[in-house]
């Protein structure tokens, strides 16, 4: 059975697709300006006079990050790193977390959860909830399954998460499934 994609979807698909493209291929002249960001050649195609690199902070790996009052919370394929930024040029490590995951871009934060899903396309899919009521020290509560790469466990997309309502919900997504909605009240 084949799926019928509604007209209007295709045609915003298009659309979006030649507007990229356009983006993409046009040339950038040099000292051209938009607003305050100045398009300076294909290599480094904008410049900004008011934003001065501070530090780098060497996380192998690292692919996400969200932030919570003074504290960063860093995914990556070793794990959650945490770094306490209270001075953001010399970031502090405070915790680290070693987690055994593919793919996990997500790092979202509400009340007193950080979630983290893991993407099932290279591994076993789960959603990592950690509390994080000591924000210095996050502490893993649970692993709820998603799947695996050929089996689903739950059915639920596994690319992204947010969280809802202070982490009561969590939505995830990144399937030709929809959008999974879970329950963390409990």
């Amino acid at each position: 059975m084949v799926a019928r994609v509604p007209l209007v979807s295709r045609l915003v698909t298009a659309f979006t697709a030649l507007a990229l493209t356009l983006a993409v291929s046009l040339p950038a002249r040099a000292g051209a300006g938009i607003g305050d960001v100045t398009i300076v050649d294909a290599d480094v195609p904008f410049v900004s006079d008011n934003i001065q690199l501070l530090t780098t902070i060497p996380i192998a790996g690292a692919i996400g990050a969200n932030f919570r009052d003074r504290y960063m919370y860093v995914t990556g394929v070793e794990g959650l790193s945490t770094f306490d930024i209270s001075n953001p040029a010399l970031p502090v490590l405070t915790s680290f977390t070693p987690l055994p995951h593919f793919e996990n871009e997500d790092v979202s934060i509400g009340g007193n959860l950080l979630l983290i899903a893991n993407d099932k396309s290279e591994s076993a899919a789960v959603l990592y909830i950690f509390d994080i009521s000591n924000p210095a020290s996050p502490r893993l509560r649970t692993i709820f399954p998603i799947g695996t790469s050929t089996i689903v466990t739950s059915g639920l997309p596994s690319h992204t998460v947010t969280c809802i309502k202070e982490c009561q919900f969590a939505y995830l997504a990144g399937t030709s499934r929809g959008i999974g909605i879970l329950d963390l009240r409990n």
